[in-house]
């Protein structure tokens, strides 16, 4: 199973991206199988509140939704990948007035030492897709809606959405171990990220020949 975010940090700060790019290929191929043996699990639910799941989630897909967030998301996908079980976790936002479904995910935020600022707080990624079928809106619920729990195939669609709206948020004219850092935060957010993971892997190897950069700062406005 990949690791916890936070622990590509310290290889990161060594400047070891050879290392951590190939940390971060064990960890492509970690999340492809683990969405596989998710969706294999053939089991989905849907929770609205914290306490109706304690501590990691069983193997296979899960949906928070109102009046959950997604910073409500961020210990049970931690406690998730701890415990290296097959998982997908979306956290889905109330109905649009355009009938889709805004997923987010929230991150707790990155702090790097040698660096001045940093992004207020945690990153959060967002992206709205289509319900997994047509659904009545419902003004008087927490979600706007009545709607059943998404089949598995779902979430891997949603999830690739996730996906690629995080991969927009990588700069590409700047150094690579300015990206590294990018794509960490990112991960912060988006734990279950396979194509962040290979972006890692090709940030680091960009990393990895070239010279030093100035200090991310100074790419900043």
């Amino acid at each position: 199973m990949s690791p916890l975010p936070d622990l590509l940090v310290p290889v990161c700060l060594e400047g070891d991206f050879a290392r951590l790019g190939e940390i971060a290929a064990i960890c492509v191929a970690a999340r492809e199988r683990a969405q596989d043996e998710a969706v294999a699990a053939d089991f989905t639910m849907t929770a609205g509140t914290i306490g109706m799941i304690e501590g990691a989630p069983a193997p296979g897909c899960v949906l928070l939704q109102p009046p959950m967030i997604g910073i409500n998301a961020v210990p049970i996908i931690r406690a998730g990948i701890s415990a290296a079980v097959p998982f997908i976790v979306l956290c889905r936002e109330p109905l649009t007035l355009d009938g889709l479904w805004p997923i987010a995910a929230a991150g707790q935020g990155m702090r790097w030492p040698d660096e001045r600022r940093g992004p207020p707080g945690g990153l959060t990624v967002r992206v709205r897709v289509e319900p997994p079928e047509p659904v009545t809106r419902v003004d008087s619920s927490p979600t706007r809606d009545a709607a059943p729990t998404p089949p598995p195939a779902w979430f891997l669609d949603a999830l690739d959405a996730l996906d690629q709206v995080a991969m927009s948020r990588i700069e590409k004219d700047v150094p690579g171990a300015h990206r590294v850092r990018t794509i960490i935060e990112l991960l912060d957010a988006h734990p279950l990220g396979t194509e962040l993971y290979r972006s890692l892997q090709e940030a680091c190897a960009a990393a990895s020949v070239e010279p030093p950069p100035e200090p991310r700062d100074s790419y900043r406005k």
